[in-house]
């Protein structure tokens, strides 16, 4: 079974996160299908969409990463709907409407069918009377459990800590020598794992996203961060309405953020630090250069520049990865 395969089956430090780069590629692949609208003539491209769905799929079973599939497919289903969602069709419609409801509905049935996988046929198969009694209290068991941890930490530690031992997780978990020498400067004491490990419950390890930020910044720091964070969220809707900027690539992360915000910490997990990173020198090295209004602007190397809906687009000599 999955738990069994997780068990036997190492990560590669480093290598292993790399995998992340995956959702950076889904959202400059569909970007730049879909947003852009220009389709990209060499299909091992679209090889590789349909190879990291794959990987993905292979991740969500063998170490139980429920997280590594949802990845990829809200990115794929949030840039279909402000992309392509305004087609007429009833179904497309109905999806619009009824979103938040189908949303948690398939949620759920993913979570079935990998709960199937992942305990239920190796654990609970024979204790518990019903598979979709068992995957609701489960799936529920993790929320709750996750807002209990953040308030019990926060019951029983000193805080604020400053320590930003959850807001910066990805520097202090950073590979080689960088995430040791912060967790030694800044004298992390890790509270949070001591309070997992004297209370949690041993499946349910989660820290909400909500109180640990308060454990790291007080009250005051904390509403400051849902603030930026907030107003980060709000501008990168505007950027992909308006299919523009870098922020409209930062939007299926910090869309992902505030769904599992009372789970975890997301933006400030290890995992996803790799993708912000890809799509920023992503973006960087082949974005769309918007012409100033009333110039006419030589393009003395026209082969490489490109025009799309008003938009220069900017190849250099690498950008093979999504040009001709």
């Amino acid at each position: 079974d999955g738990g069994n395969i997780r068990q036997t089956s190492q990560t590669i430090g480093g290598v292993t996160t790399l995998t992340q780069c995956g959702l950076a590629y889904v959202t400059l692949y569909l970007d730049r299908v879909w947003g852009l609208q220009k389709p990209i003539p060499q299909k091992r491209f679209f090889v590789y969409f349909i190879a990291i769905l794959g990987l993905g799929l292979f991740r969500t079973y063998a170490w139980a990463e429920r997280l590594a599939m949802i990845e990829l497919l809200v990115p794929i289903g949030l840039l279909f709907f402000c992309y392509r969602g305004q087609t007429s069709h009833p179904i497309i419609r109905l999806i619009r409407v009824a979103g938040p409801i189908l949303g948690v509905a398939a949620l759920i049935f993913f979570f079935g069918v990998m709960e199937f996988f992942r305990s239920w046929s190796a654990h609970y198969s024979d204790v518990e009377d019903s598979f979709w009694g068992f995957v609701m209290k489960r799936f529920l068991a993790y929320y709750y459990t996750a807002l209990n941890n953040g308030s019990g930490l926060l019951l029983t530690a000193k805080w604020p800590t400053f320590e930003m031992g959850y807001v910066l997780s990805w520097l202090y978990r950073f590979p080689g020598l960088i995430g040791p020498i912060f967790r030694i400067a800044f004298d992390l004491r890790g509270s949070g794992l001591n309070f997992l490990g004297r209370y949690a419950d041993p499946e349910f390890t989660n820290m909400s996203g909500i109180y640990t930020v308060y454990y790291d910044l007080g009250v005051p720091g904390g509403l400051a961060y849902a603030c930026v964070w907030g107003c980060l969220a709000g501008a990168a809707y505007a950027s992909i309405r308006a299919r523009r900027g870098m922020l409209r690539l930062l939007y299926p992360l910090l869309f992902l953020s505030i769904l599992e915000t009372m789970r975890i910490l997301y933006l400030a997990e290890p995992r996803a630090f790799p993708a912000v990173l890809t799509v920023v020198v992503g973006h960087t090295l082949f974005r769309a250069r918007v012409a100033a209004p009333g110039k006419q602007h030589q393009m003395r190397r026209a082969r490489r520049h490109e025009t799309v809906d008003g938009h220069r687009w900017f190849r250099p000599r690498f950008g093979r990865f999504f040009g001709r």
